[in-house]
């Protein structure tokens, strides 16, 4: 299917529904964006495979776009998971709104992002705090419960590495205690998700959500297995820190490859459904959090060890 076509479909199905189109459009108002400034990225001064960390601005706002607009077109299903011990819970899914939009625009016009993308980061994390970890907690056994709270842990890492990226002063070879918490954090999530792989390879890859892969995709269990050891692996090496900038990036590049090849035809089968619509934009994300955290890591990881150790880097 070509891109042409492609709109032609979106903007013809989305037509007939608001609660689609806005999240497309302000999709691609932010993709435009983004895009737009990409030539004045650092990044891209860069060789070979390091050309793609140019990218994680834009696989962060855009996804930050739609969800923005989530919360208008959908507030009275987002309002039912704001915690009941919370007043007001209209307000809060406009608040978070705004917010992710407000994000969405500063990265994406690379403006005031390390104040932006810290705060991202920070809301990121109360949604684990408030929401996800309670929900865990009331059902422990529940797999599903768990990836929400890895899932929005990744994506509060990936959106601190991106402010950590923009700090002045950043140099190759150096580092600090954030970059290496969100190392853990994202090594951690990457790992745990590659096992899933294994454990359940008939669900979307990536992010082990309630989606599993429809009868029609091919090669199911091989695009879990392969996704999954791409995913381990990286994790790995991000834990023990051994080649973390190009696991990072690797990674990156993996699961927008997962967004393109599983994703993008799940979106094109229903473009009408949110939660395909969700599903693409969660990977998109994942992808521009990994590329963010590749940015935020020094070429030479001896001196991540260094630092952690308390000594300059030889």
């Amino acid at each position: 299917m070509t891109a042409m076509s492609l709109s032609r479909l979106i903007l013809s199905s989305a037509l007939f529904s608001a609660k689609v189109f806005w999240p497309y459009f302000s999709s691609v108002v932010f993709l435009f964006i983004g895009l737009a400034l990409i030539p004045g990225n650092k990044w891209l001064r860069r060789r070979g495979i390091e050309k793609a960390l140019a990218l994680a601005p834009v696989f962060i706002a855009v996804p930050l776009g739609a969800f923005g607009m989530d919360h208008f077109v959908e507030h009275t299903s987002i309002a039912r998971i704001v915690p009941s011990w919370m007043p007001a819970h209209l307000f809060w899914v406009y608040f978070v709104g705004v917010a992710l939009i407000a994000a969405a625009l500063s990265i994406a016009a690379n403006k005031y992002v390390k104040l932006s993308a810290t705060l991202l980061g920070l809301m990121f994390f109360l949604f684990v705090l408030l929401m996800h970890i309670p929900t865990l907690a009331a059902h422990p056994r529940n797999r599903f419960a768990l990836a929400y709270v890895l899932r929005d842990s990744f994506f509060s890492a990936g959106a601190i590495a991106l402010a950590r990226s923009h700090r002045e002063g950043l140099q190759a070879g150096s580092s600090d205690k954030l970059v290496a918490i969100s190392r853990f954090v994202i090594g951690t999530v990457a790992a745990v998700y590659g096992v899933e792989h294994f454990l359940y390879p008939h669900f979307v890859p990536v992010l082990p959500l309630e989606q599993p892969l429809p009868s029609w995709f091919p090669m199911q269990q091989a695009v879990a297995y392969v996704t999954g050891s791409i995913l381990f692996i990286s994790g790995v090496s991000l834990l023990v820190n051994r080649k973390a900038r190009l696991a990072a990036t690797v990674l990156g590049i993996a699961v927008l490859g997962a967004v393109i090849l599983a994703y993008l035809p799940l979106l094109v089968a229903r473009p009408l459904g949110l939660d395909a619509l969700n599903y693409f934009f969660d990977t998109l994300l994942f992808s521009g959090g990994a590329l963010a955290l590749a940015g935020a890591l020094p070429k030479d990881e001896g001196a991540l060890l260094s630092a952690a150790a308390g000594t300059p880097p030889q």
